[in-house]
């Protein structure tokens, strides 16, 4: 096929995959639009929103958020070095793709109808950090091992389930989770080594019945140590009177 017809063709293919508000659709049901400065993700399973800095600041399942931006400095996922990043270059490079940039650090996000793959770029010859902070709802959380925390917890995670409602979200290629930090929040963190690449997974599934009674059980039972813990402190109160 001549070059010039196969360019025709990809031009034309991208045009159908286009309508005039600039909506894009790559499977039935999902379609991502730009909205001003952002950019946002309607999927089968999920809803996402890309800020102008390059931010992925909501993930929304249902009527769950998973991510609290918002909080400090927070803005839901960002990479930090000596403070957050912005990725102001922000681009569409598929009917499914979105990539930002920065002269420091890349992200490239790949969406699913129920699965996500965002690859984390330090382009800095100095280590830094890529986090996910999550909504206070977010309450219980599995790791690889599968042991079961209430959450906020700390420890070596790089698989994370997490729980809220009737969601379980799997997390990928993380290198610890730690807290609380904030306003009682959890974290999950990638560390990068300098110019490292690495590949954050998610997946999105129904939790089983059996998974919403064990968090439903693990959550209980911390906030009744949590209540037991207060009842037991010896306080004076001194003013006001």
């Amino acid at each position: 096929m001549p070059r010039m017809l196969r360019g025709l063709l990809a031009v034309g293919l991208m045009a159908a995959l286009l309508n005039n508000s600039g909506e894009s659709t790559w499977a039935q049901g999902a379609t991502l639009v730009r909205e001003g400065e952002a950019y946002r993700v309607r999927a089968p399973k999920y809803e996402a929103i890309v800020a102008a800095d390059g931010a992925l600041t909501n993930l929304r399942v249902g009527n769950s958020e998973f991510l609290r931006p918002g909080v400090g400095i927070s803005r839901g996922s960002y990479f930090y070095q000596n403070g957050p990043l912005k990725l102001p270059s922000v681009a569409q490079a598929a009917p499914n793709v979105l990539t930002a940039k920065s002269d420091l650090a890349a992200i490239r996000y790949e969406f699913g109808a129920d699965t996500m793959t965002w690859t984390v770029s330090n382009a800095s010859d100095t280590a830094m950090n890529f986090f996910l902070v999550l909504d206070a709802a977010v309450r219980a959380g599995r790791n690889e091992a599968g042991a079961w925390a209430a959450l906020p917890t700390t420890g070596q995670w790089n698989k994370a389930n997490l729980f809220r409602d009737r969601t379980r979200l799997e997390v990928g290629g993380t290198t610890r989770v730690w807290g609380p930090w904030e306003a009682n929040l959890q974290v999950l963190e990638t560390a990068l080594a300098p110019r490292e690449t690495r590949a954050v997974t998610f997946r999105i599934a129904d939790a089983t019945n059996e998974e919403i009674a064990k968090a439903t059980e693990i959550v209980g039972a911390a906030q009744k140590a949590a209540n037991k813990a207060m009842e037991e402190l010896d306080l004076t109160v001194l003013s006001p009177r």
